[in-house]
């Protein structure tokens, strides 16, 4: 078929096919020819997106090792600036070095949500026109 489809193009100089005298007058005389291809992604292809609560040592842990086992981790976290404390902040900081160490990223989002992604993923932000 595709070889018919570039003698179509080619032209009718000598060196390919006359549209006119080409015994196909429609797109619906191709449709037989047509292979079906997969449209839906590999399973190996999927990114799962978590979402969690994290509040304290053991909910940060949880949601390090979704991160490391490949997920996207949107955490809902106490506000950063009414509800937060330090030991909390700690926190924080120790779930940063974590996911590091593995080369993912962990952003902060608003005052009450966090980012985490695994190494396959990377976060840009999106300049509008204005910005330089």
């Amino acid at each position: 078929m595709l070889k018919r489809i570039m003698d179509i193009i080619k032209g009718s100089k000598g060196n390919g096919v006359d549209i006119k005298k080409n015994k196909y007058d429609n797109v619906e005389e191709y449709l037989d020819e047509v292979i079906e291809v997969q449209a839906t992604p590999e399973e190996d292809d999927v990114v799962n997106i978590k979402v969690c609560k994290v509040e304290n040592d053991s909910d940060a842990v949880e949601a390090l090792l979704l991160v490391e086992s490949g997920n996207i981790v949107i955490a809902k976290i106490p506000h950063l600036e009414k509800e937060a404390d330090d030991e909390f902040f700690e926190i924080l900081s120790k779930m940063d070095d974590e996911v590091r160490k593995y080369e993912g990223a962990l952003m902060i989002l608003g005052d009450e949500f966090l980012l985490l992604t695994p190494k396959n993923v990377r976060v840009e932000k999106h300049k509008s026109l204005g910005e330089e």
